[in-house]
């Protein structure tokens, strides 16, 4: 296993919650960035950008399937995620 691995899976261990895997398709506003949501839970959320726009620290993200939105913050940045 590599260092990244191992540091990202250690990661995953320490959630109080498991994420769900997934592939939605969502827009991140202000700024209407596309997005795609990779995992989630109750409690947060781990976003792709497939162009690494410069985001504001709060954020609403809605989800394309279903038009429901949801208030965030940016808690960590790594790259596009």
């Amino acid at each position: 296993m590599s260092e990244a691995q191992e540091v990202e899976t250690n990661w995953e261990e320490r959630r109080a919650l498991p994420r769900l895997p997934t592939t939605l398709r969502a827009k991140a506003f202000p700024g209407e960035h596309d997005c795609i949501i990779k995992d989630y839970n109750e409690r947060g959320a781990r976003l792709y950008f497939p162009d690494r726009p410069k985001l504001a620290e709060q954020l609403v993200v809605v989800v394309w399937s279903t038009g429901l939105a949801f208030d965030g913050a940016v808690r960590w940045r790594n790259g596009p995620k």
